[in-house]
């Protein structure tokens, strides 16, 4: 993933403690990764910066089930330890691999 080599990443706010998230943006490009760090499944809900202009995202790595909301919010369920990595897919359906 060229998001997570070369571009700028940040810490994202979750409604768990348990899970760290993280935003990769390189040029048009953008990747969040989620990782939860306790041993007990949980559904994470996060709100990304420009998240309501995405068409969607598209499972790159993990498992688990995830939402993107209309209003721009997203949850993403993680097993105990588990990890989710979703790619962002654009409101004119470019999706960058």
């Amino acid at each position: 993933c060229p998001e997570i080599g070369w571009g700028a990443w940040q810490v994202l706010e979750t409604d768990q403690k348990s899970v760290l998230a993280l935003r990769y943006d390189c040029d048009d490009r953008v990747l969040l990764t989620l990782h939860n760090l306790s041993s007990k499944r949980c559904r994470a809900l996060l709100r990304p910066e420009g998240a309501a202009s995405w068409q969607g995202v598209v499972p790159q790595f993990g498992a688990g089930g995830y939402e993107l909301r209309r209003d721009g919010s997203l949850i993403v369920e993680l097993d105990g330890y588990g990890s989710r990595w979703l790619r962002v897919r654009w409101a004119d359906d470019t999706l960058l691999l």
